[in-house]
């Protein structure tokens, strides 16, 4: 998988496109059970650094801290005060693109919510890619078997034959209509 990463690098240098290219994730899914999958997420530390970063951009742009104007806050202060917090939204974020890309990339139809391995251990560290897994439920893979050489029974509706026989009891009905299956 990292030869295809890095040929999805190279042509993106060879193009000369000035937009970011995409780090893509690393996922690998595995059987879990007859309807169950077991998927292996990590996000590289580059992608983390980036959005860590992106972050803390937008946060000093828009800080009120006393003593400094608003968007003039030093750099350090800011990481000092909210590091905590801007991690644990940076982590939130990358967890559910990530989660929605790996769903997609695989086209897993997931059933109910996922359940992660251990999510109070998944934490961003300084330089180190996110990892973490989670299962899932997925709609399972049916195939009906061929349904040829099988006689249904023929329905007949109760009132087209009252309005057949007006003169009949409701006995009578009844005993006709258990005796309507045809084969």
């Amino acid at each position: 998988m990292a030869e295809k990463e890095n040929e999805d690098n190279s042509s993106d240098e060879k193009g000369g496109d000035t937009a970011v290219a995409e780090i893509p994730y690393n996922i690998r899914v595995e059987d879990a059970g007859p309807a169950t999958k077991k998927v292996f997420v990590e996000v590289p530390k580059e992608k983390v650094a980036e959005k860590i970063a992106e972050q803390f951009k937008e946060l000093r742009q828009g800080a009120h801290i006393p003593g400094f104007r608003k968007g003039r806050a030093p750099q350090k202060l800011i990481e000092k005060k909210f590091s905590a917090d801007v991690k644990e939204q940076v982590r939130r974020t990358l967890i559910s693109e990530s989660y929605e890309q790996a769903i997609e990339q695989n086209s897993l139809q997931v059933l109910g919510e996922p359940e992660f391995d251990n999510p109070d251990a998944v934490k961003i560290e300084e330089d180190a890619p996110l990892n973490y897994s989670f299962t899932v439920e997925i709609q399972p893979d049916i195939t009906l078997p061929e349904l040829k050489g099988f006689n249904r029974p023929c329905k007949t509706s109760a009132s087209s034959r009252a309005r057949s026989h007006p003169s009949r009891t409701a006995a009578s009905r009844s005993a006709t209509r258990s005796s309507a299956i045809c084969m």
